[in-house]
């Protein structure tokens, strides 16, 4: 992060993020609610500083980790876009949240609720 190069980020429905960048390919990293906000500030500003991040310290949570974090995003104006398929019968949406230092992918279920709430929020 010191050299300030681009992540390509990969949530899953736990909360991992699965990072890669020019030098590293997949490391797992495991997300709370500090470390994802740590996450999300690099790739908005380049800001590498960890001082206070505990990944060891595990948040729990209720719901689905990529679909929670998404609408999030969406909701708070980050840009993101949805990659088209030919034709719109794959199982799974998926989309990109871009940022100056990164991108972030989400590999979300096609439910009627979802496309809905994509549709209404322009994407």
């Amino acid at each position: 992060m010191k050299r300030h190069f681009n992540l390509d980020i990969r949530l899953d429905n736990e909360p991992n993020a699965w990072i890669s960048s020019q030098e590293i390919t997949r490391l797992r990293y495991q997300l709370n609610d500090k470390g994802w906000q740590w996450i999300l500030n690099y790739l908005k500003t380049g800001d590498y500083e960890d001082f206070g991040i505990f990944p060891s310290e595990r948040t729990i949570y209720n719901t689905d980790f990529q679909l929670h974090t998404l609408k999030l995003l969406i909701e708070s104006g980050v840009n993101v876009k949805h990659i088209p398929f030919l034709r719109e019968t794959q199982a799974y949406i998926t989309l990109i949240a871009l940022f100056n230092y990164g991108k972030v992918f989400f590999n979300i279920k096609r439910t009627d609720e979802f496309t809905d709430y994509l549709n209404a929020h322009g994407k």
